[in-house]
C-alpha cells in the first residue's frame, strides 16, 4: 500500500504526473491518496487515467457541520476540562454563525479554537472580522510566534517584542522565497536571509540551534535533509497575500508611499488572490479606512503600473499589469484616469495581449456597465467561428480560476440566482457562456443542458436582458459546432 497525503501540493509538471500515475497503475499498486478536487493538474491527469487503467473508489470529504462540530467540541471538553465554560461559549459562536462558513474546514476550525480557547496572549479576533480569513491567519501566526517564544524562544532571544516582530518578518521573507522558487527552502537560504535582514541579530551558531536543534518555528517544518517548508501551504499563501497588500498599505499608512513592488511580478493563484482580498478588508476595517480612503491607496499603487505599462510592448504579457486590471474591477475603483486606460485597451484590443482585453472588459463590467462583458462574449463567439485562439484562452482561464471539477457547481449557484431573480452578477454573461461551453467532469446533479439553457433564456426574456437572450441563441446555434455536450 502506497499512501500519498496532500499530493495536490506537489510541484510537478503534467508530464511528470502522467509518468508517475502510469507507473502506479501498470504495477498494480494499492494506492491511497488525498488531493483537492480543484486548482491542481494532478486530479485532471488522475481522472483521465483512472477510468482506463484502474479499479478505484473516489471519496469526497464534505464540509463539516453541526454533527462534526459536536464531536470536535466534545474532544475539546475532554482535553480541557478546566475550560468547559469557554468551550461552551465557543460552541454557541459556531452554531450562531459568528465565523460564517470558516468552521466548515477542519483547519480553520482548529485555528479558531486555538485562538479562542488556548490563547493566553491577548491576541483577540476583531468581532467585525470574525468571518474574515485573513484576520484568522494574521492573528493565528502572531499567536503561534508568541507561543513559540514562551516555549523555546526565550532561550535564544531575551526580548519578546523583538522576537515577535522578527518572526513575522522572517516568515514573510521565506514565504516569498518558497513561492518564487517553487521548492522547499534550503538551510543555507534561510541563513542568508537572517544575515541580510539582520533578523534577531543572531550569530550563525544561534541560527543553527534555532532551526536545526530546536525547530523553534512551529509554522515552519524541517525535513530530514535539512530543507524547510511551511507546515501547511496555506500559511505561505496568506503571507504572500500579506506581502502584496503591505506595499500598497505601508506601515506609516501614507498613501503617497503606496506601490506595487517586485512581488507583484509573480502569478497570483486563486488562493493567494482570495487571501489578498480578505487582507485588504482586514486592513481597511482595522485602520478604520473609508472605501474612498482605501481606494486612494490602491489608485496610487496601481497608477504607476498602468501608466508605465501602457507605453510598453503590450502584445507581450506582464502579470503585474493584468493583476492590476483585475483588482480595479474587483474593488470597484471608479477612478477616471484608471477607467480611461481600461477603455483604451478594450477599444483598441488588437494592439494588446488578449489577456488584457479579457480582464479589462470584466473590470469595466464590474465598475461601470455589464455591457462591456457582454461585448467580450460576442467577440469570443466570433473568435470561435473563425477558429481563433481567444476562445480557448478564456476557457482555460475560467477552468484554472474555478477548478475543472468545481466549475459547474460554482457557476450553477450564480445562474440559479439569475433564473430565480435573486441577484444579478455584473459578469453573468461570462458565467453563462463558460457554463455551457465547458464539458463537466461529473454530470451528476447537473440539469439537462437544453432545459437549463431555456431557463436562462426565459429569465433574460422576463428581465428584459436582450444581450443575454442573444448569447443564449448563439449558444444554441453553436450546437452544430460540437461545443456543447451531445445531449444538448
Amino acid at each position: 500500500l502506497i499512501i500519498f497525503d496532500g499530493i495536490d501540493e506537489s510541484r510537478c509538471e503534467r508530464s511528470e504526473l502522467l509518468d508517475f500515475l502510469n507507473f502506479i497503475f501498470e504495477n498494480n499498486f494499492y494506492v491511497f491518496l488525498t488531493c483537492r478536487l480543484e486548482y491542481h493538474p494532478f486530479f485532471n491527469v488522475y481522472q483521465a487515467l483512472r477510468i482506463k487503467k484502474a479499479h478505484h473508489l473516489c471519496i469526497e470529504l464534505c464540509e463539516w457541520k453541526n454533527p462534526q462540530w459536536e464531536i470536535y467540541i466534545a474532544g475539546l471538553k475532554s482535553n480541557y476540562p478546566e475550560k468547559i465554560k469557554l468551550i461552551s461559549s465557543f460552541q454557541k459562536q459556531l452554531i450562531g454563525g459568528n465565523f460564517s462558513t470558516l468552521p466548515s474546514r477542519p483547519l480553520f476550525l482548529k485555528m479558531l479554537s486555538d485562538l479562542v480557547i488556548n490563547n493566553e496572549t491577548n491576541i483577540l479576533i476583531n468581532p467585525e472580522l470574525s468571518s474574515n480569513l485573513a484576520e484568522i491567519y494574521y492573528k493565528f501566526i502572531k499567536w503561534k510566534n508568541i507561543d513559540d517564544y514562551n516555549r523555546k524562544g526565550g532561550l535564544y532571544i531575551f526580548d519578546l517584542e523583538e522576537f515577535e516582530k522578527g518572526c513575522f518578518l522572517f516568515l514573510r521573507e521565506i514565504a516569498f522565497l518558497e513561492y518564487k522558487s517553487e521548492n522547499e527552502i534550503s538551510f543555507e537560504s534561510i541563513q542568508n536571509i537572517c544575515r541580510e535582514k539582520d533578523f534577531f541579530h543572531l550569530s550563525k551558531e544561534y541560527i543553527n540551534k534555532i532551526l536545526l536543534e530546536s525547530s523553534i518555528f512551529s509554522i515552519v517544518r524541517r525535513t530530514e535533509d535539512t530543507t524547510f517548508s511551511f507546515s501547511h501551504k496555506s500559511f505561505m499563501e496568506y503571507l504572500m497575500a500579506f506581502n502584496l497588500a503591505d506595499c500598497i498599505f505601508p506601515q506609516d499608512l501614507n498613501p503617497n508611499n503606496a506601490i506595487c513592488n517586485e512581488i507583484w511580478y509573480y502569478f497570483q493563484t486563486y488562493e493567494i488572490a482570495h487571501h489578498f482580498q480578505n487582507e485588504i478588508e482586514r486592513i481597511q476595517i482595522t485602520n478604520e479606512l473609508s472605501i474612498e480612503k482605501r481606494n486612494i491607496f490602491m489608485f496610487n499603487a496601481f497608477k504607476n503600473v498602468l501608466y508605465n505599462g501602457i507605453e510598453d510592448d503590450l502584445l507581450s504579457h506582464d502579470k503585474r499589469f493584468e493583476e492590476v486590471l483585475y483588482y480595479i474591477g474587483k474593488f470597484k475603483i471608479n477612478n477616471p484616469e484608471l477607467i480611461r486606460i481600461l477603455k483604451q485597451i478594450v477599444n483598441n484590443h488588437e494592439k494588446y495581449h488578449s489577456n488584457y482585453f479579457r480582464t479589462a472588459s470584466v473590470a469595466l463590467a464590474m465598475v461601470i456597465d455589464k455591457k462591456y462583458c457582454e461585448r467580450y462574449i460576442f467577440y469570443l463567439i466570433k473568435d470561435y467561428m473563425r477558429e481563433g485562439d481567444d476562445f480557448e484562452l478564456n476557457l482555460n482561464r475560467q477552468i484554472r480560476y474555478y477548478g475543472e471539477t468545481t466549475l459547474h457547481k460554482i457557476l450553477k449557484n450564480d445562474m440559479d440566482d439569475y433564473i430565480f431573480g435573486r441577484k444579478l452578477s455584473t459578469i453573468i454573461s461570462l458565467k453563462i457562456f463558460t457554463y455551457f461551453t465547458t464539458k463537466p467532469t461529473e454530470q451528476r446533479n447537473l440539469p439537462p443542458l437544453k432545459n437549463y439553457l431555456n431557463q436562462v433564456y426565459n429569465a433574460a426574456l422576463k428581465q428584459g436582458h436582450s444581450n443575454i437572450q442573444k448569447i443564449c441563441k448563439e449558444l444554441a446555434r453553436m450546437k452544430s459546432q460540437d461545443i456543447l455536450l451531445t445531449e444538448y
